[in-house]
């Protein structure tokens, strides 16, 4: 662990098609696609999958982006790439997170997937829609419903759709800009929200307040349609584009008729509900919310706040907790080291939450200033990052994501801590002589072995900070 001496070192589908006596699904072509590829990676036959798609002139000549019907009762396996989620996937061969989920039952958490992993597709034909879905009103749109996930958005956030739709000028390339003056005049925000590129701007949403849905168990979301009144819909690139959304993204806000940014559209920037997902260029990859008051589902599987509380003697954590706790031990852990040094290292950051210093969530504990180095300190300054947000959840090796796992409902059992009640750890092999004299000095458990070691302890200014015996409580 590389620290100073305070220190211790993302999209649901888009709507299933209703059954008839054809049950056909859809594929969105990919670059490098060609259809004798698609029909043996579908397990249908080249000439079922031409005749089922009469509006293609020449079998030899299909473009990205075409969207091609895959004959019914076709299912197959899809390898993920880097950037996939269940409801990407899902979008694209025109299922349900639902269906994927079903059809796949050694995935344990949706929103959690690896590149190289391979996911059953099944076929499409016979999946109802989601429960709660919208209902259409007109071609290319749907009516926005009240609530997503049992989170509904706060008043301010309505009243900043309708600031920022009484304040559009028309397409200037600022989208963000006018976004972020919306929400801050309403007060849906209380600071102008940092960065410049929309598609970046999950994480100064989430430092506000605000909630990703999408791709939330019980999300209805399957296209920017479904979004309530209010949400801040943030767009990427699709794969392979090459044009400016690359670098920006999009941002806009969901009105009660609309989509808003700098500029209103009835439409949303991904093009017709039907389109699902992904459309133009772009991918939708938020659906953030502020929640009103009483809003919050907490009959569901995870927190919606992404926060730990103690209550008691007992710390619970969110599925975002746990997913921060994974990604932060990707980054922490060397792994020769052995099993014992990553649970040293879960002890500490669960410490840490416990002690409350640190802010009620383990994504504040680890975005605390130098002391993770890859999440907030020089290393991660230098490659642009300083926040977990910044990792996707792809970076989660399968070691990694099992050993937390095992290890946290070994704690929920009744495991105590590997390191105690202590706050510190870090590796004098790699400390200069500043921070040398203090690790050395720490008096816990030392775990690692070689120059792959951690020193644990507590140092004096922080040891009125550690917590009491506590019980660790999983979603």
């Amino acid at each position: 662990m590389r620290v100073d001496p305070i220190g211790s070192s993302s999209p649901v589908a888009k709507p299933a098609p209703t059954p008839t006596h054809s049950a056909d699904s859809s594929y969105t072509v990919r670059r490098g696609d060609n259809l004798s590829a698609i029909a043996a990676e579908h397990g249908v036959s080249l000439s079922a999958l031409i005749a089922a798609n009469p509006q293609i002139r020449n079998p030899s000549l299909i473009f990205a982006g075409d969207r091609i019907t895959i004959p019914s009762g076709a299912s197959h396996n899809y390898t993920v790439q880097r950037g996939d989620t269940l409801g990407t996937i899902a979008a694209r061969y025109g299922t349900t997170v639902d269906a994927l989920a079903a059809a796949n039952p050694g995935i344990h958490n949706v929103n959690l997937i690896y590149p190289g992993q391979t996911v059953k597709v099944p076929a499409a034909g016979g999946i109802a829609a989601a429960p709660g879905a919208t209902t259409t009103t007109g071609a290319g749109s749907t009516a926005p419903g009240g609530s997503v996930a049992g989170i509904r958005p706060d008043a301010a956030s309505v009243r900043a759709a309708e600031y920022a739709k009484d304040h559009a000028i028309g397409a200037t390339g600022y989208c963000y800009k006018y976004v972020k003056q919306a929400l801050l005049a309403t007060g849906a925000t209380k600071h102008y929200l940092p960065g410049v590129a929309a598609k970046d701007a999950g994480p100064a949403l989430r430092a506000e307040g605000f909630v990703n849905v999408l791709g939330r168990p019980g999300s209805n979301i399957r296209s920017a349609y479904d979004a309530p009144p209010g949400a801040v819909l943030v767009y990427g690139p699709a794969p392979g584009a090459t044009d400016k959304n690359v670098k920006w993204g999009h941002i806009e806000i969901r009105t009660k008729d609309g989509f808003v940014s700098d500029y209103f559209s009835a439409n949303a920037r991904t093009g017709a509900a039907s389109n699902g997902l992904e459309g133009r260029g772009r991918v939708l990859i938020g659906v953030y919310i502020k929640p009103a008051a009483g809003s919050i589902n907490t009959t569901g599987p995870t927190s919606v706040t992404g926060t730990a509380p103690v209550t008691g003697n007992s710390l619970r954590l969110s599925q975002q907790d746990i997913i921060d706790l994974k990604k932060t031990l990707q980054t922490e852990w060397v792994q020769s080291a052995g099993d014992g040094q990553a649970k040293g290292i879960i002890d500490t950051i669960l410490n840490r939450r416990a002690s409350g210093h640190w802010g009620n969530s383990i994504a504040s504990v680890v975005n605390a200033r130098n002391q993770f180095s890859d999440i907030n300190g020089p290393v991660s300054r230098r490659d642009g990052r300083n926040s977990v947000d910044d990792l996707p959840n792809s970076v989660i090796s399968r070691r990694v994501d099992r050993l937390v796992d095992n290890y946290l409902a070994q704690r929920a059992s009744g495991t105590p801590s590997s390191i105690g009640s202590h706050l510190n750890y870090a590796n004098p092999h790699y400390s200069d002589a500043v921070n040398l004299k203090w690790i050395m000095a720490l008096d816990g458990p030392v775990l690692g072995s070689g120059n792959a070691i951690h020193r644990h302890g507590t140092t004096p200014d922080l040891e009125r900070y550690r917590p009491g015996a506590f019980h660790v409580v999983l979603p």
